[in-house]
């Protein structure tokens, strides 16, 4: 149910009045608080600044909400079908939505995280942008974006995600060579002498075309299906 504003003020000013036993409590939230930032009102004080200065009263600040979400995802779903097919040279790494809500004007910054400069490039081009505005042609902002070194760790990392890479494509390589190995076995299989069924598939009116058809028809069958379990 809901709860009067006066009724909130009482509790407040009984928790203010008692603040030293709930110090510690709030000590162990995370972010610290204190208790004149649970009742800014209750507990006014012109010297603490988590509560409102005393005769005044406090108003909470507006909420900044971000653009409109069905205009946002509309413009991201433009880009994605601009990018279809596109080369890497012509790809677009991100993009600008301006928009208002209420009284409040609104950049909305989307980007591909595959570009690492990409946020500060385009964060860049809006302040300049909003510069430019305000203090005419010619006001321009320059951005240096400099990443930190790889740490050893993260060397470390990369170097053991390329062994494992690496012995990966070993151990793939070498179970696939068991594939046509074991394919070949049966055609040799069949040109022996006590199997002999190639002559007898010949002499029985196959055509050497058909016998060789099936054989690499079946092969491929066999095939698919340690692929498709590979792909999966």
């Amino acid at each position: 149910g809901q709860v009067s504003k006066s009724t909130c003020r009482q509790q407040c000013e009984m928790i203010c009045a008692h603040a030293a036993n709930f110090s510690m409590f709030c000590s162990l939230l995370t972010p610290p608080r204190t208790i004149g930032w649970f009742c800014p009102v209750g507990c006014a004080d012109n010297s603490n600044p988590d509560t409102c200065p005393t005769g005044t009263i406090c108003e909470p600040p507006p909420v900044l909400h971000a653009s409109h979400p069905v205009a946002t995802l509309d413009f991201a779903m433009q880009l994605y079908k601009q990018g279809q097919g596109t080369t890497r040279r012509n790809a677009r790494y991100g993009a600008l939505l301006a928009s208002k809500n209420k009284s409040v004007n609104v950049m909305t910054l989307l980007y591909n995280t595959s570009a690492v400069h990409a946020v500060p490039a385009f964060v860049n081009l809006m302040s300049n942008a909003l510069k430019e505005a305000a203090s005419g042609p010619g006001s321009v902002i320059s951005t240096f974006n400099d990443p930190m070194p790889r740490t050893r760790t993260e060397q470390f990392d990369r170097l053991v995600s390329g062994v494992v890479d690496l012995v990966t494509t070993f151990v793939v390589i070498i179970a696939f060579s068991w594939i046509p190995a074991s394919i070949v076995a049966y055609i040799v299989r069949e040109r022996e002498d006590h199997h002999d069924s190639k002559h007898q598939q010949l002499i029985s009116g196959v055509s050497l075309l058909s016998y060789w058809v099936a054989n690499l028809m079946w092969d491929l069958c066999i095939y698919m299906v340690p692929l498709a379990s590979s792909m999966l």
